[in-house]
């Protein structure tokens, strides 16, 4: 299931470590551990990793934290 979500917010930690929250989907819901696909369609390419969620599953947001991968296609 594709859903579009709005970034609400990036923080950088360093300067390797960030993360990021997304609006939640109505009705989306997970359990602690679990995962989901998060891409971008960057010049007609779609590009998919995956990503742990960080943040409670009684949240408003979704937060996934991650690295930076220099030239990398989601996290440069």
């Amino acid at each position: 299931m594709l859903k579009k979500v709005k970034v609400i917010e990036i923080k950088h930690w360093n300067k390797k470590l960030f993360s990021f929250k997304v609006e939640r989907p109505e009705g989306f819901n997970f359990k602690n551990g679990h995962f989901v696909m998060i891409g971008l369609n960057i010049n007609n390419i779609n590009i998919m990793r995956a990503y742990s969620i960080v943040s409670t599953n009684y949240d408003n947001y979704l937060e996934f934290l991650s690295v930076v991968v220099e030239e990398g296609l989601l996290t440069s």
